[in-house]
């Protein structure tokens, strides 16, 4: 009944201001459902998992190196899911 949070193996977070971020984070995955994802401005968006955003920040679609990236934004490895993700989990196959 909690969100959880998904720290992906192969990164490491650190910087000024990333406690308040996180909770922030938190708290709006608890106020208002749903997920939170953090991404990163890149220059070379074709090597990372690209996040393409819409007007409002909503995540419109998430793509592993894509050949023709929809935006610079790289997923970091770092979400915030509401609990119903449990319920999505069980519908995806490997």
């Amino acid at each position: 009944g909690k969100p959880v949070c998904l720290i992906l193996g192969d990164n490491i977070f650190f910087g000024h201001g990333l406690p308040e971020l996180l909770r922030e984070a938190k708290e709006g995955v608890e106020k208002e459902g749903g997920a939170f994802l953090f991404a990163y401005y890149v220059p070379d968006p074709e090597r990372y998992g690209v996040v393409e955003f819409d007007a409002e920040g909503r995540v419109v679609s998430l793509e592993e190196k894509p050949a023709s990236p929809r935006s610079n934004w790289a997923g970091v490895g770092l979400y915030f899911y509401d609990p119903k993700v449990f319920d999505y989990v069980k519908e995806i196959e490997p």
